[in-house]
């Protein structure tokens, strides 16, 4: 995983307080052009933009743990709000699909999302009756062009997929997910609106952050630390210190080539096998 740079840390924490108040000036006058807002408005909103070229659809994934004993959510976490990803949502049957797009494979929240998805797969999997805590997904989507007012929640996916955005491209950098029939409902609260929402996820955002960037110095850590290791085995094979005493004195062993050199000779000689004690 990537160390975090400024141009792969997007929006929710990018957002002025001047943008938020054009983002819920531009929502208002939509709304109020839209009047009674209904689900194909919702669709539609999604691919919206900002004056700076921006997704507005904000994605927030959660994940719930049910106790089938009482039959209510025990506990709830945030996993990841971003509005990184262009949010689409396609019909087929009684199935749908949400798709997420990232400009290239190198997102972090791209990385994060797929994470999340195969944890919550494994949990799923590895269930049994007597667990306490049964593992849902919800996902909501809030088109921010709508104050935040209206939008979508989808429940578990029940598949997942890492595709190329184009038939044309290489590397994947869409996150596709199946959703079961029922599994996708229209929503609308009209306590919320865009600055409540982006004041709510920069603080959750910027925690995210945190723990994101703790993790990402840990691993870097460890890899300067490998990275050492190697360096120094390298520096004493190469060196002109010979520890060996299989009878080749110190000026015929003296660098790397020789020591490799002595090796293959002993070996070849069966003076020493690996395995084998010398006769």
């Amino acid at each position: 995983m990537e160390r975090i740079s400024r141009s792969n840390m997007q929006s929710i924490l990018d957002y002025t307080d001047k943008d938020v108040r054009e983002l819920h000036e531009q929502a208002l006058e939509n709304l109020r052009e839209i009047g009674f807002v209904n689900p194909i408005d919702a669709f539609k909103a999604l691919s919206a933009k900002d004056s700076k070229g921006r997704n507005t659809t904000l994605l927030e994934i959660r994940e719930i743990y049910v106790s089938p004993n009482v039959g209510t959510e025990d506990r709830e976490l945030s996993r990841i709000i971003t509005l990184y990803p262009e949010i689409t949502i396609e019909g087929g049957g009684q199935y749908s699909q949400l798709v997420l797009t990232f400009e290239n494979n190198r997102f972090p929240d791209m990385n994060r999302i797929w994470q999340i998805l195969e944890s919550y797969g494994k949990e799923s999997a590895e269930y049994r009756e007597n667990i306490d805590d049964y593992p849902m997904l919800q996902l909501t989507i809030l088109p921010l062009t709508l104050d935040g007012r209206y939008g979508f929640v989808m429940s578990s996916p029940i598949m997942w997929f890492l595709t190329p955005a184009d038939p044309a491209e290489e590397q994947p950098r869409q996150i596709r997910m199946l959703i079961e029939p029922g599994g996708l409902q229209f929503v609308q609260d009209e306590s919320y609106s865009v600055e409540k929402i982006l004041e709510e996820s920069r603080k959750m955002m910027a925690s995210y952050k945190m723990d994101l960037q703790r993790q990402l110095d840990k691993e870097e850590a460890e890899k300067e630390m490998q990275r050492e290791m190697e360096t120094e085995q390298k520096r004493f094979l190469e060196s002109n210190v010979t520890n060996h005493t299989f009878g080749y004195d110190e000026n015929t062993a003296r660098t790397a080539e020789n020591r490799r050199q002595a090796w293959n000779d002993m070996q070849k000689d069966g003076k020493f096998k690996v395995g084998n004690k010398r006769d």
